[in-house]
């Protein structure tokens, strides 16, 4: 477990062709699956959050292994593991169109624990590609702008916009169906 990791740590430091590069990461994320049932909870979480860490910064890694990999670990979030699959998510979207279709769609199914500055700008960032109908409360927005609105200047503005074009009738509720920004990661 920890030589996998360690090696994909240590690919700056190598010249890797692509294949091996993405071989190294498949391997890491097969053994997630392996750490849930040998080791506890905690570490398997922070086997996950190291992997996605370094995965998250790498400029090297394909668009579709980023996708693999997060598909593959099935991470059942907390905190830290989340935020670094948000990394993995925005390190990614944009390169390719079809991966961010994929990646949309665990998006969908992800629950978000928080609603920080990385989960509000993937959300941004699927509504501008296209790929995210959800309807973005204004309040939320608010909320959001108080509190990272001297970090995210230019987050804050995208929300607000999209905010402003959410659509809702004069009852409130939305004519299309969609759902809100509080439940942008279900179905």
């Amino acid at each position: 477990m920890a030589h996998a990791l360690l090696d994909v740590w240590l690919l700056p430091r190598h010249a890797t062709t692509p294949e091996e590069r993405s071989a190294a990461y498949y391997r890491c994320a097969a053994i997630v699956n392996l750490a849930r049932d040998a080791f506890g909870r905690r570490e398997t979480v922070e086997y996950v959050r190291l992997l996605l860490d370094r995965l998250s910064v790498d400029p090297q890694v394909a668009p579709g292994v980023v996708a693999d990999v997060l598909e593959a670990c099935d991470v059942s979030f907390d905190l830290s593991s989340e935020r670094a699959a948000f990394r993995c998510v925005l390190a990614t979207l944009g390169k390719d169109h079809l991966v961010d279709v994929r990646l949309a769609e665990l998006f969908r199914h992800w629950n978000p624990v928080s609603r920080d500055d990385l989960s509000i700008e993937m959300l941004v960032r699927f509504r501008e590609l296209g790929l995210h109908r959800g309807r973005i409360d204004p309040d939320e927005a608010a909320r959001f702008r108080e509190r990272y609105g001297h970090r995210r200047p230019d987050l804050v503005v995208r929300l607000a916009e999209l905010a402003g074009s959410a659509g809702e009738s004069a009852s409130g509720r939305r004519s299309d169906g969609d759902t809100d920004i509080a439940q942008a990661g279900r179905p």
